[in-house]
């Protein structure tokens, strides 16, 4: 049975974007080779920065199932156990 569900955060109003972790390696891997080569430079590894009603939003159109972001104080992250 699939379930519908939620997606906690402490962001707020913020938009942010994914990073894959495969793509950070990548680039780390090529950027420790060649140190010099890479100096100074930035190198944008996110997707498209979106809110997180508008991650969960995506969620639900690709899975059929409604999700919701579950919107918390970034206050309150400190001092859950």
């Amino acid at each position: 049975m699939r379930q519908a569900g939620g997606r906690t955060d402490y962001l707020g109003d913020a938009r942010t974007s994914w990073v894959d972790t495969g793509d950070v390696a990548r680039v780390a891997a090529v950027v420790l080779r060649e140190p010099k080569a890479h100096a100074g430079r930035a190198y944008g590894l996110g997707t498209e920065a979106a809110s997180m009603p508008e991650i969960a939003a995506l969620i639900a159109a690709v899975t059929g199932l409604p999700w919701r972001a579950e919107a918390r104080e970034p206050a309150e992250f400190t001092t859950h156990p």
